[in-house]
């Protein structure tokens, strides 16, 4: 017990995690404050430009649920915060490209259902590794916040010497730098599913074993002959009586 208590203790988890959060949230900070900027320096309206932000609000309600449920359903969290920062990078890169107020909304609709899930996500995996190496959350979480104010900071400063048409490709290399966090920063799999493929082979072990194989053959013998003779399973015979 102590060997295995070791073991998860000096995974690095929290600080590979704590580098996950500051990707994340690097991203928010420069993403949040600027991308309206980006879509006013493209010709949208005051109209439009609310239309398109509030877009993600409304989309996290049903994306959400239904990409949490099934990470959760098949113990893939780290699959699944890997696929979606590549598909939410890959979507923003399409609206860095795409012309016209529709195809802008409609790509950045499917970087947003992909993005908006993976606070949710990774949560549900910082806690479950957290409290499985007794660590506390706040320390990470707060590298996370730590990166959301550079973020702010950092591309407040980069667009004293950058257009802002180009301030959407700024916001795709902090998505690069989501993806690569998100392959290479996250552990692998988490110490509930390593446990539960343990339990897995000790009962494959336990159940092709000779002491196993004896018991259901006396079991099976046993239940033969409480059917075929009435009296050793107590039952009373019929009586025989004219």
């Amino acid at each position: 017990m102590a060997a295995g208590a070791l073991k998860f203790s000096t995974d690095h988890f929290t600080l590979k995690l704590g580098l996950f959060y500051a990707a994340y949230f690097f991203f928010g900070g420069v993403q949040l404050p600027f991308f309206p900027l980006w879509l006013e320096d493209r010709g949208l309206d005051a109209r439009s430009i609310g239309l398109v932000i509030a877009a993600p609000s409304i989309v996290r309600i049903f994306a959400t649920p239904i990409i949490a449920h099934q990470a959760d359903r098949y113990q893939a969290l780290k699959s699944t915060l890997v696929i979606a920062s590549i598909v939410g990078m890959l979507a923003m890169s399409v609206v860095g490209v795409v012309e016209g107020t529709i195809a802008i909304f409609i790509a950045f609709i499917f970087a947003m259902a992909a993005l908006s899930p993976m606070l949710s996500l990774s949560d549900a995996y910082a806690l479950t590794g957290l409290s499985a190496r007794g660590r506390a959350y706040g320390p990470v979480r707060l590298w996370g916040s730590v990166a959301f104010i550079a973020g702010n900071v950092g591309a407040g400063l980069i667009l004293e010497i950058m257009a802002p048409g180009h301030l959407i490709w700024l916001i795709v290399s902090a998505l690069v730098v989501v993806v690569i966090a998100a392959r290479a920063s996250l552990p692998g799999a988490s110490l509930y599913w390593r446990r539960r493929n343990l339990r897995r082979r000790r009962c494959c072990a336990t159940r092709y074993s000779w002491r196993w194989r004896w018991h259901r053959a006396w079991c099976k013998a046993a239940t033969r002959c409480s059917t075929a003779f009435p009296r050793w399973n107590g039952a009373p015979l019929a009586s025989t009586a004219p």
